[in-house]
């Protein structure tokens, strides 16, 4: 008998402790799952098509065929994001749409954006031009307006007016210039030519103290020190402003360079230096 109300004591005991962890996993599940959101509350964009054709005619419209639905019906198209990323091909690229419920809940789908007749940038200036220092403020309207500069955004649509450019100064009047262009649909192009420019040319510079050095390996380089003069005839020291990319070892003796370069505040000019350094020990 004694042996029974044990065995009976035990089975009391565990369906008290089964009870016991169901009541306390029944109190979890209401804490935490009210918290997780359900498909139903998330917002649903909705695509006339997976595939948005364009051919340059008039402007893009990337929300064209585009509409939202929040988790109560409720229109939510206003509140899309719709933004060219920069995934895909030449003439399949990548839109992506995103947008958000009252509950911080996101949605995001892809679309595919197909360019009809379309070539990428194109860009095209005259080399070895002459120049004056007086042109430079208008140099891309000038070079337009002369025939020596040509630019479409990959549609025969003239953007001449966004083509950017940067000269560095390679000797006395002698100039080694970039144009670059960067149309709306994310794609880049550039020439680089040279140019020679007369007058009283304003230009920034950069030099250092020394052009090479040799230091004991294992010791402290500081490469922002062996800078000279880094100056803008507009902004004054531009000291601060220096880029420096350093390729010194410290721990492993050998030949080594530190590259600086420099920027105009209107990027429209770029100095380069190079320090070289013997690592030696």
């Amino acid at each position: 008998m004694k042996k029974w109300w044990i065995i009976m004591s035990g089975i009391g005991i565990l369906c008290c402790a089964a009870m016991f962890l169901l009541w306390l996993y029944a109190g979890w599940q209401e804490e935490n799952m009210g918290t997780v959101y359900s498909v139903a509350s998330a917002a649903e964009i909705q695509l006339d098509s997976e595939v948005l054709e364009y051919d340059g005619s008039g402007t893009l419209n990337l929300m064209e065929g585009v509409q939202a639905v929040g988790p109560e019906g409720e229109d939510l198209t206003e509140r899309v994001q719709a933004i060219l990323t920069g995934d895909g091909t030449l003439l399949e690229k990548q839109i992506r749409y995103s947008v958000f419920t009252e509950e911080g809940r996101e949605t995001t789908v892809t679309r595919t954006l197909k360019m009809v007749g379309y070539t990428g940038p194109q860009l095209s200036v005259e080399d070895g031009l002459v120049l004056e220092a007086e042109d430079l403020p208008d140099l891309i309207q000038i070079l337009t307006e002369q025939g020596d500069l040509t630019a479409d955004n990959g549609f025969g649509q003239n953007v001449a007016n966004e083509v950017s450019y940067t000269r560095e100064k390679l000797g006395e009047g002698q100039y080694e210039v970039e144009f670059k262009l960067q149309n709306e649909y994310l794609d880049e192009t550039s020439q680089t030519v040279e140019m020679w420019i007369t007058g009283d040319v304003q230009d920034i510079e950069l030099t250092l103290s020394q052009n090479s050095i040799q230091i004991a390996a294992n010791t402290e380089f500081y490469p922002q020190d062996w800078i000279e003069t880094a100056h803008d005839p507009v902004h004054g020291d531009m000291t601060s402003q220096v880029q420096i990319e350093n390729r010194v070892n410290l721990s492993q003796a050998g030949q080594y360079s530190v590259i600086y370069t420099l920027y105009s505040y209107d990027h429209t000019q770029k100095a380069e230096a190079v320090l070289r350094v013997e690592v030696v020990g």
